[in-house]
């Protein structure tokens, strides 16, 4: 039977394309869904832990926040879109164009301490790896480049260390730290003193 607006009692949230590979963090219970774009955008939605289902994402209207120019015209959903929390484009330097959800690394090796609260994804067809700070507000993330290619799922141990599976190698990676992570500066001021600042 239909639920008053119009969708089955079953369908908790719509509007994902391809949803590929989707967690919950340990530590909170918010959910993290990688959904797979059709020709521009590959994007993060996140849902956080106690919120009610209906939530509309977007798709087939939209492809990440953006209007989705191969359907014409689009009459979206009654329910408000609920944007991505990251998106990429479809770029071979610096983006992919196949997502692969991925897991917020809750482990406790202390090697990997660094780790601690980053949701880490991939992309399928281009070795870029993204870290998302789950730590601060606004979910900033930075791209490393030059990873393993072809990271088809990933997946985690009793303890929460990661683990990655290559599709173009057959084989099964460990995620560790091996160099401290890239960091940002978000914001610098200063005061001017007599003879120094």
């Amino acid at each position: 039977y239909a639920a008053p607006g119009g969708f089955r009692d079953e369908i908790w949230s719509w509007g994902l394309r391809n949803p590929w590979r989707w967690s919950f963090d340990r530590a909170n219970n918010a959910m993290f869904i990688g959904d797979v774009g059709q020709g521009a955008y590959e994007e993060i939605n996140y849902r956080a832990n106690g919120n009610t289902g209906s939530v509309n994402y977007g798709w087939r209207c939209f492809e990440g926040a953006h209007v989705n120019t191969e359907v014409s015209p689009c009459t979206p959903s009654t329910t408000p879109v609920t944007d991505p929390v990251y998106e990429y484009t479809h770029d071979p330097t610096t983006g992919g164009q196949s997502i692969v959800g991925g897991i917020v690394y809750r482990g406790t090796n202390p090697a990997n301490a660094a780790m601690v609260g980053y949701y880490i994804f991939s992309d399928t067809y281009r070795p870029n790896t993204w870290l998302m700070n789950t730590n601060v507000g606004g979910f900033p993330t930075i791209r490393q480049p030059g990873l393993q290619n072809g990271i088809s799922g990933y997946g985690e141990d009793e303890s929460g260390e990661l683990y990655v599976a290559s599709l173009f190698s057959n084989t099964i990676y460990r995620v560790m730290v091996t160099a401290v992570l890239p960091v940002s500066i978000v914001s610098f001021s200063g005061t001017k003193q007599t003879g120094y600042n």
